[in-house]
This record gives C-alpha cells, sequence and structure tokens, in this order.
C-alpha cells in the first residue's frame, strides 16, 4: 500500500524486501593477499624447476674400478700384460666427458665398422669427434689384428662390445666415459624427421650385393637427401668389379670416413636450428629404438640442453681422422696360407707423435699429460716387425722380421730320397740323441749315458720319421731321424742343443712324432692352465728347422 494514499502499486502483493548482511571485515590486508599471489606463482615456478631438474639429469661419472666389485659386469676386462687406460684422475674443466660412438650396420652386414670418440667440454662448449679407421692395427694375439675384427673374435653382442671399448681404450690410453651402440638406421630416420639433410655427394656410386639386399645408387651432386639416401651415403666404399676395374676412394676407407664426416657435420649443422626443437619428440622415439648406452636418457637430454642453452656452434665441433699411416703392411699367416705363398695384410697404423698431440689436447679428459707410453699404439716397422709403443706386443711371432716370414715360404729343392728302416730313438734327460737300428740294439749291452744323467723317453720309429722338439724356451725345432747317424748303445749320441742350434742355456723339455699332423697337443702350464693346440700348426711348407712360440 502507498503510504501516502493507502493503494496498492499495480501488480499484486508487493514483496518484503530482506535486509542485506552487513560484510565481513576481511581478515587479511591487501600485503597480505599479494603475498600469497607470489607465494602461489613461486610454488608453480619450483614445481616446473623439479620437474625441468628430473628431465634433464647431468651424468654422473662412471666409477671404473669399482665394476668388478659391483657386478655391473658380466665379465671383467682382461686388459693384458700392457698398460691399463687411465680411468680416473683431475679433468680438464668441470663438465668434461667422452663418449665412444661404434655404429653397427645391421642392413650392411651387422659389422661395427664405424667407431667414434668423442669429447664435449660442456664448460668451453667445444667437441672433437675422432674417427678410428676399421683397419686400424691393434694388439691383439691373433692374425689379423684389424680393429674391426675384434668385434666378432669375441662372438659379437655385448661381449664383443665390451672388448672393442677395451682396445680403444688402449689405443687412446684412457677409458671413455660412455659407450653408445647405434644400430646405423638410426642417422636415416633422423634424417628423415628433419626433413632431409642437404648434402653435397663426393661422387658417383654404383654398388649392388644381393646377399646383403644392399643396393647403393647415388649421383655425385649437392641435394637434398633423404633417410634412404643418407644410408646409401654412409654405407658406401667402392662401385662393384666391372671390366676388371674397381672404381671407389682413392683412399680406400679414409675416403668413406671423410664422406661419413662430412655429412655428420651437414647434420649437426641443420640439426642445430631451431626449427628442428619442436621435432624433439620424433627424435626421442628414433633414440629408444636404435640406441643402447649406460647413459640415462635424461642424461641426453641433459647434454641436449647443454647444447642448445650454452651455444655449442657447428664450427666448435671438430671431426678428424685418427692420423695414421694407411698403407703399412705385415705378415699375415692366414692370408700365406690361403694364397699357398708369403703374403700381407694392410692396416692403418697411427703416427704416434701426432696420436698423442691430438690425445692430449683434444680427447682426453684429464689435465695430466699423456706419454707415448700410456698409449698402446702398433707399429710395423721397417723390416716388417711389429712393435708396441707400450714396449709389449701380445703375439710374439708379429715381432720376427719379414726376412724370417719369407724365408719360411721360399720354394725348397727336392730333397733326395731318404732311406728308411726301422730305428729306435732315445733321448736323455740331458738332451743327448740316440738312433739305433734293430740289429744294433739286439747286439747292444746297456745304454751308456753321462753321469747324473739318465735315459728321458725312447720310442720305436723309421730313419724317415720326422721330429719334433720343444725346449723350455717356448721353441719348437724340427728334423727328422734321417739327419742324425745310426749310433750305439755304447756311445752317448748327438748332444740335440748344439746339433739343432738352440738359443743358450736352453734345453729339450719333450720330443714327438707327428707323423701326419693329425690330431692335437695338450700342454700343461706350471700357473695351472692348459692349452690344446691342433698338430697341423706345426706343418710347415719349407722343411725349416726352428719354429718361434708356436707354443705359445
Amino acid at each position: 500500500m502507498d503510504r501516502e494514499n493507502g493503494k496498492h502499486p499495480a501488480g499484486g502483493t508487493p514483496k518484503k524486501s530482506r535486509p542485506k548482511k552487513p560484510k565481513k571485515p576481511s581478515r587479511l590486508t591487501r600485503q597480505q593477499k599479494l603475498l600469497i599471489a607470489v607465494a602461489v606463482v613461486l610454488a608453480i615456478v619450483l614445481i616446473a624447476v623439479v620437474a625441468c631438474q628430473s628431465l634433464f639429469v647431468r651424468p654422473d661419472l662412471p666409477e671404473k674400478n669399482a665394476d668388478a666389485d659391483s657386478g655391473t659386469q658380466e665379465e671383467e676386462i682382461d686388459w693384458g700384460e700392457g698398460t691399463r687406460p687411465r680411468s680416473d684422475g683431475e679433468r680438464k674443466s668441470q663438465d668434461y666427458y667422452t663418449v665412444l660412438i661404434l655404429g653397427r650396420d645391421t642392413g650392411g652386414g651387422g659389422n661395427t665398422d664405424t667407431m667414434l670418440l668423442a669429447s664435449y667440454d660442456v664448460t668451453n662448449q667445444k667437441a672433437t669427434v675422432m674417427s678410428i679407421p676399421r683397419d686400424t692395427m691393434v694388439n691383439v694375439s691373433w692374425d689379423i689384428k684389424k680393429i674391426n675384427s675384434v668385434y666378432n673374435t669375441y662372438g659379437g653382442g655385448d661381449r664383443g662390445i665390451q672388448y672393442l671399448y677395451k682396445e680403444i681404450a688402449q689405443l687412446v690410453g684412457f677409458e671413455p666415459d660412455y659407450q653408445v651402440v647405434v644400430e646405423w638406421d638410426a642417422v636415416g630416420q633422423i634424417v628423415d624427421a628433419m626433413g632431409g639433410v642437404w648434402f653435397d655427394v663426393p661422387r658417383n656410386m654404383n654398388y649392388d650385393d644381393p646377399l646383403q639386399n644392399l643396393h647403393i645408387h647415388q649421383e655425385k651432386g649437392y641435394r637434398l637427401l633423404t633417410g634412404e639416401d643418407a644410408m646409401e651415403v654412409l654405407r658406401y666404399r667402392h662401385d662393384n668389379r666391372k671390366n676388371g676395374v674397381t672404381l671407389g676412394y682413392p683412399e680406400g676407407d679414409v675416403g668413406r670416413i671423410k664422406t661419413q664426416q662430412a655429412f655428420l657435420k651437414a647434420m649437426v649443422e641443420q640439426l642445430l636450428k631451431v626449427e628442428n626443437v619442436p621435432k624433439v619428440r620424433q627424435f626421442i622415439q628414433v633414440f629408444q629404438d636404435n640406441v643402447e648406452t649406460n647413459l640415462t636418457f635424461q642424461n641426453i637430454l641433459w647434454f641436449a640442453q647443454a647444447a642448445f642453452l650454452g651455444g655449442l656452434k657447428a664450427e666448435n665441433v671438430e671431426f678428424v681422422t685418427m692420423p695414421g699411416n694407411s698403407s703399412a703392411y705385415a705378415y699375415s699367416a692366414s692370408i700365406s696360407k690361403a694364397n699357398g705363398e708369403y703374403s700381407e695384410a694392410s692396416y692403418v697404423t697411427p703416427y704416434p707423435n701426432e696420436l698423442l698431440e691430438l690425445v692430449n689436447t683434444k680427447l682426453s679428459p684429464y689435465a695430466e699429460v699423456f706419454t707415448r707410453s700410456d698409449l698402446d699404439m702398433m707399429t710395423v716397422n721397417s723390416d716388417g716387425s711389429v712393435s708396441s709403443s707400450t714396449g709389449h706386443v701380445e703375439d710374439s711371432n708379429a715381432t720376427h722380421p719379414r726376412s724370417y716370414w719369407q724365408a719360411q715360404w721360399t720354394p725348397q729343392e727336392p730333397e733326395e730320397e731318404t732311406p728308411d728302416y726301422p730305428v729306435t730313438i732315445f733321448v736323455s734327460r740331458e738332451g743327448y740323441f740316440k738312433k739305433i737300428t734293430p740289429q744294433s740294439l739286439r747286439m747292444s749291452g746297456e745304454q751308456k749315458f753321462k753321469e747324473d744323467d739318465a735315459l728321458s723317453m725312447s720310442v720305436e720309429s723309421s730313419n724317415a720319421a720326422e721330429l719334433m722338439f720343444f725346449t723350455d724356451k717356448a721353441q719348437v725345432y724340427k728334423t727328422r731321424a734321417s739327419d742324425f747317424a745310426d749310433g750305439k748303445a755304447s756311445q752317448l749320441g748327438d748332444y740335440l742343443p748344439a746339433k739343432l742350434g738352440m738359443d743358450e742355456g736352453e734345453s729339450v723339455v719333450y720330443m714327438v712324432l707327428p707323423g701326419d699332423y693329425s690330431g692335437h697337443l695338450l700342454f700343461f702350464f706350471e700357473n695351472g692352465k692348459a692349452a690344446r693346440v691342433e698338430m697341423k700348426a706345426y706343418a710347415t711348407v719349407s722343411n725349416r728347422r726352428k719354429l718361434y712360440d708356436l707354443l705359445l
């Protein structure tokens, strides 16, 4: 109702108005609210920082000497009698890392022909990548001493990688911090993820190997390569032989390495561009599918972050090839046997001073300076013998000069037919030899020996039989029974060290009649070890008398 005229307003009964509740005074001041807002923002930032820290993890240096105790290795590396590579010490800078990168080419035969040793000085944003030629000579006990033989000699797989790591570590004098085994296919997949790589292909490439399903056909020139193109360029060594001529890199494997380095440098230059940052997910997938490493994925991201945010430039990434002589040749027993004549294997041997300089200035993470004896660098000397900068050669046969091995393969004049008849052979403990015919033996009395000497062994044989005498100097001497005059029981016989021209102080341990060189010999050593050697290892083309170190 209108209070002035007593009438209700139009529209019906009026609503009663509710009194407004008075506002409660805020317990927080404006300054306190501001502080809360700042705290919330800081908390969000902190969470983001923690998340980033868990994503980008600085790698801890592995404790190499603790591997055997921790049980992390399936088999402890046998470093042999040479110097063990350095594995700890003061670093050149706070974040200086070394990585051994091995390229395993499943599509090209399953070999580890690509070996790269990389150093990355994160503090100063400099990196060096050294390629190691697959024909590099290393200090091993077997015949073909090329570094790419190590992986298969030890059965491939993890064990093959482990011993390849060992040989490279001994070559450069230090153990790389980490190792990365990359299936070569990963490179092609990264190239495709990048949208291709611009590269100047150095030559026409035409090669087909149906057995490996490997086909390479690339034209010379600068163009955008797909992942498949890139893999063909990286795998190429030479063309198929045509009309008696094989075209390829004039420098052989060194030329192939130069092409690989040039391509990888072009790839790094284009990979470090900002437009590739959004493609990181694709790179991560390629990494997970094709890489085996003792680095965690967070470690890899830390290196990537250090390169991007630290400003690593392509010009500060140096690619080099191990300095060395690519025209070194040394005797090979297996190739000689296959060819039926004296033959040699080709190698790449380091230039000692240049490799030492490269290790000290650009590869080694340690402040302490290396000397030549710290590196196991093999050399083929002018006389064809092999030596090591450490002073120790695992294969003692390789230390003999070329002339010695050539003499073993020099055709001999046909021998006159040796009269053959039954004999009994006697060898005394002090090395006296007697050969007596059955008739003389029946008429003889007791065998005569020097005072304090006695019979060591006797055997019935024939005058034409070959004899092998093993000595306490781990050497073997070959001769025939016919080289000795028929003797009598009353005689002392021939003194073997003098007759066979043994070294001073050398004495006979045992005599063997090899016959047709079938079967095996068993050797037992003082240290409790034993070895089995095929008899045919002692068969020689020529009639040489002294066999060096075949016992070893």
